[in-house]
């Protein structure tokens, strides 16, 4: 199809740039608002066209050089070509956009968004996928909406310390015809605040089952390679297998596993269990944790029993618990509870209760869901649509929704306010630059 001229207006949700022809809206990816490209459409619709950047005539003023020369072809960035100054800027807009259309808030009820303290190497966790060819293994992330592996040597978002891991990790698992390795899909890589770097070899998919022996047959060969990678790393590094028949460690060291302390103080140290879930942006959890505590101290009257769902390894559980008489999370992964009891015994904290359970069907069947003053949940990016239901139908005076996604953030809160609900105030905060996704906190009082 032949090329057009666009200029691109602003960004939207989805990382992409758009810009007007002819009343359409067209949708150009790694555009900045104020430039003028040439564009070649894609998926031309009626009322959208889906584009590919073929040319930048004339530059937004707002465009930077990219830290990572695998930008646009990586999937894990979409606006390293733009300051992070501007992005913070356009994340608040779309985060207060999508609010004030789907749900009639006021932008006066949408706080100013908190930027990230660092841009570059915050992310503490990380997937990296492997394909493997004769002599060694493509170690790298997807590209963009496809599954094509694209190889990476470093990542510019990466905590240093697993950017340093993952290139141990090349050199001694994912080299060489007989790479000991042979055999994993998916390396990830996780680290605290404080304790070691935790490196996971998943053969769990039958795609590279096929492709060698067991890891487990490996073990002598990987404990080897684990020692010559603690050996190149100035922190320890745990290496463990995952196959179907479970976890389990590599080598007898003393175990360091990764340490989140979610609250400055560094009162509260929780232990991440091995493919836990935690935020990557380990500086932006506490200050999640801050506004969260901030907004049950300013709840009056005070609330005695808090229920905290998709509560994982506990980390709102604990620090809220000395805000309160009783606290119960919950969540559906039996291994992430397990970790939270452990980190609630380990920091003494006595007043904290867990269970293993889907939050739906808690919510569902739970005949006390009216017992609590105050509920609590961080649901992943699809939301809790029947969860919302079911707390709605309780009534608990005050609600606290941290998302990860406006979108269904916008229909979980407009169940909410038509069941009689108001929105007191919602604040996003950026915990994924050069990305387009926005986490935020919502909190709603029943009228």
């Amino acid at each position: 199809m032949a090329l057009q001229e666009l200029y691109i207006e602003k960004l939207v949700y989805g990382g992409d740039g758009l810009g007007h022809q002819d009343g359409k809206a067209i949708f150009v990816p790694f555009t900045a608002p104020g430039d003028t490209v040439l564009y070649e459409p894609v998926k031309d619709k009626k009322r959208f066209c889906k584009a590919r950047l073929h040319k930048i005539l004339q530059k937004s003023p707002y465009r930077v050089r990219p830290e990572c020369p695998y930008f646009t072809m990586c999937g894990g960035c979409h606006w390293q070509h733009i300051s992070y100054r501007e992005q913070v800027l356009w994340k608040h807009d779309i985060f207060t956009a999508t609010l004030v259309h789907h749900c009639g808030l006021s932008v006066n009820n949408v706080k100013p968004l908190i930027p990230s303290t660092s841009c570059l190497h915050y992310r503490s966790r990380a997937r990296l996928r492997i394909r493997w060819r004769k002599k060694q293994a493509d170690v790298g992330f997807f590209k963009g909406r496809t599954h094509s592996v694209i190889p990476v040597e470093h990542c510019a978002v990466l905590d240093q310390r697993l950017d340093e891991t993952l290139k141990q990790c090349r050199k001694y698992l994912f080299t060489g015809s007989n790479a000991v390795a042979r055999g994993t899909g998916l390396i990830i890589l996780e680290a605290g605040d404080s304790g070691g770097v935790r490196v996971i070899l998943d053969a769990t998919s039958a795609s590279v089952r096929k492709s060698g022996p067991s890891l487990r047959n490996n073990i002598d060969e990987l404990r080897q390679c684990r020692e010559m990678i603690n050996a190149a790393c100035t922190f320890p590094v745990t290496l463990m297998v995952k196959e179907r028949s479970g976890v389990i460690k590599v080598g007898a060291s003393q175990d360091m596993p990764p340490v989140i302390h979610p609250v400055s103080s560094k009162d509260i140290r929780l232990k991440l269990p091995p493919i836990g879930f935690s935020q990557i942006n380990l500086g932006q959890n506490r200050t999640l944790v801050s506004i969260v505590m901030d907004a049950v101290r300013e709840t009056m009257p005070r609330p005695s029993r808090i229920l905290d769902l998709f509560c994982g390894m506990g980390n709102f559980t604990l620090p809220l618990a000395a805000l309160c008489e009783e606290i119960h999370g919950v969540d559906s992964s039996s291994a992430s509870i397990d970790a939270a009891r452990l980190n609630a015994e380990s920091n003494n904290i006595r007043n904290a209760r867990f269970s293993a359970s889907p939050v739906e069907s808690f919510t569902a069947s739970r005949r006390g869901m009216k017992e609590w003053d105050m509920v609590l949940l961080d649901p992943p990016r699809i939301g809790a649509a029947s969860a919302v239901r079911a707390i709605a139908d309780a009534g608990p005076p005050t609600i606290i929704y941290i998302s990860c996604d406006p979108m269904t953030l916008s229909r979980d809160m407009k169940y909410l306010l038509e069941a009689g609900y108001s929105t007191r105030w919602s604040r996003p905060v950026d915990l994924f630059p050069h990305t387009y996704h926005i986490e935020s906190i919502t909190v709603l009082d029943r009228n």
